[in-house]
């Protein structure tokens, strides 16, 4: 009898071994495996400013009460149909008149004109642009945006000083 409890057990211990082997390998099949990749893409922009403009210096003479506007370009890239570009300035203009104030005294101002032009003179026959008002701009790659600002003729420098202005600009499609 103690031979045959010894052979049944050494028979039965490699089944059980076996038995659980496969069931590791039943189990590995079954264990879920996780992966990552990655996924971007790029919005453009539909308006896009190719050349920044420069800085409008026009030049006032209080004494002779002459103005002579300087002009430069804006130069876009639109792909909407219908793009726009609007004028702001923070200082305290109204309508179609910027302000610039005095660097030495903030309290001088000049009231000037900006104009869709290569030339002004700050009067009204220039079309002065309104402030936030959109203007149109061509649709299109590299289309060129004329500004001309000019100090607006009859008014009296109250001090000699140096005025500045910062407009911003806003392009829209």
């Amino acid at each position: 009898m103690i031979t045959q409890r010894m052979y049944f057990h050494n028979i039965v211990r490699p089944l059980v071994a076996l038995c659980a082997s496969a069931g590791l390998v039943a189990g590995v099949a079954t264990i879920a495996s996780a992966g990552t990749f990655g996924v971007s893409t790029n919005v453009t922009a539909s308006c896009v400013v190719n050349t920044a403009p420069a800085a409008l210096a026009p030049t006032y003479s209080g004494a002779t009460d002459a103005s002579v506007g300087t002009a430069t370009t804006l130069t876009t890239t639109c792909n909407g149909a219908t793009p726009t570009v609007t004028f702001t300035d923070p200082s305290a203009g109204v309508g179609t008149i910027f302000t610039m104030n005095g660097t030495a005294h903030p309290g001088n101002a000049l009231q000037f004109q900006i104009s869709n032009g290569t030339s002004c003179s700050g009067v009204v026959g220039d079309a002065p642009l309104t402030q936030g008002a959109a203007q149109a701009l061509t649709s299109g790659a590299s289309e060129v945006y004329n500004i001309c600002a000019a100090v607006i003729p009859g008014q009296t420098l109250t001090a000699v000083d140096t005025y500045n202005d910062t407009v911003t600009y806003t392009i829209n499609a």
